[in-house]
Formats: C-alpha cells, sequence, structure tokens
C-alpha cells in the first residue's frame, strides 16, 4: 500500500521533474550568477562606498571653496573700489606692517614652515615686482603655489591669516590636482605691506 502511494506521488510529480531536468543548466547558472554576484558586492561593497563617500566629499569642499572664491572676488571688487587706506589706517588695523628683512624671513622661512607644519606640499614661491603703495611703504606681491588635501589647506590658510603682519589676499585659484586621494592646487596670490628704507 505504501509502495502504490510512493509511486503515485512519484507519477505525479515527475512531470514537474522533468521539466526540472530539462531546464536544470539553467537554474544552476542562474544559481551560480547570484552567488557571484553576492560574493562580488559583499568584497567590492565596501570599497565603492568609501570611494563615492570620498567623491561627495570631493564635491562638497569644490563647492565651499569656489563659495570662498566668489566671496573673495566681491571683497576684492569692494577693495578697488575703495581708496586707498593711508599710514595712519594700517598701523590702526591692530597689525603691523612688515620691514623689508621681516618680510624676507617670512617669504623665505616661516611660509615654507607654516606648510610643513599644515602637511602642505609649497610648489613655489613667486615674487613678481614691487610697487609703491604710499609715502612710506611698498606692496611686495607674492604667489604662492600649493598641494595638499582640503583639510590641511584650510589650516594653512587659517596659519596665515593669523599672522600679526598685513597680508592682503588678492586672489585664489583651486584645481584639483588627484581623486583618490583628494589632493587639491591652491595658487595664493598675496600682498605684503613693507616700510620703505
Amino acid at each position: 500500500m505504501m509502495v502504490s502511494i510512493s509511486d503515485e506521488w512519484l507519477e505525479k510529480i515527475d512531470p514537474y521533474l522533468e521539466r526540472f531536468r530539462l531546464h536544470q543548466k539553467w537554474v544552476y547558472i542562474i544559481l551560480l550568477g547570484v552567488f557571484g554576484f553576492n560574493v562580488f558586492f559583499s568584497l567590492e561593497g565596501p570599497r565603492l562606498q568609501e570611494i563615492k563617500s570620498k567623491k561627495q566629499t570631493l564635491i562638497t569642499t569644490e563647492h565651499f571653496l569656489q563659495e570662498k572664491v566668489t566671496q573673495l572676488q566681491k571683497r576684492e571688487a569692494r577693495h578697488e573700489a575703495s581708496p586707498v587706506p593711508s599710514d595712519e589706517v594700517l598701523s590702526r588695523s591692530g597689525r603691523q606692517v612688515f620691514s623689508a628683512s621681516e618680510f624676507q624671513e617670512f617669504s623665505v622661512s616661516i611660509l615654507p614652515e607654516i606648510a610643513r607644519h599644515q602637511n602642505v606640499r609649497l610648489q613655489s614661491i613667486d615674487f613678481p615686482s614691487t610697487a609703491s603703495y604710499t609715502a612710506s611703504i611698498d606692496r611686495y606681491p607674492l604667489q604662492v603655489t600649493l598641494e595638499g588635501s582640503y583639510r590641511s589647506l584650510v589650516h594653512f590658510f587659517a596659519e596665515i591669516d593669523r599672522q600679526e603682519k598685513v597680508l592682503s589676499l588678492s586672489s585664489l585659484s583651486l584645481a584639483r590636482q588627484s581623486f583618490p586621494p583628494a589632493i587639491l592646487r591652491a595658487t595664493l596670490k598675496m600682498e605684503a605691506y613693507v616700510v620703505k628704507r
């Protein structure tokens, strides 16, 4: 009796088994594909997520820096429209002007030291021609090219801003140097105010 039930049951499922046997190869291929897909994303998923996160950070950084460049350009336009401040205005600003030897020390020793301390690579320092600013002060242009991460460059700029001497930022341009890692190239144009000899 048990044998006949079992035989009867087998006869009922036999067409399904036959159908499975016909398509067995494709079922195994699909299962193997799903398994391979899961293995790939379990290994590569975290790496892809890290790249996506770094890319988003870089996009956010670019927007932030572009906003800063726009603010700088607006400030520069206001600066050009305003009259040249006198020696008295500069002295009341709370910051001091450089002497010639102090400017030389700043550009040759202090600036590279700040870059090294903030983990920024100093590519070049250029000195365009000096211009007279007032009767007793000259304006010394300074162009600095740097490479570093966003965080390093921000710390570098903050350190420059904390200097006691008068430094005027005239322009800042930024470009992505590499990704990953996210390295930016910055060209910074500043003007130092130096007492005439």
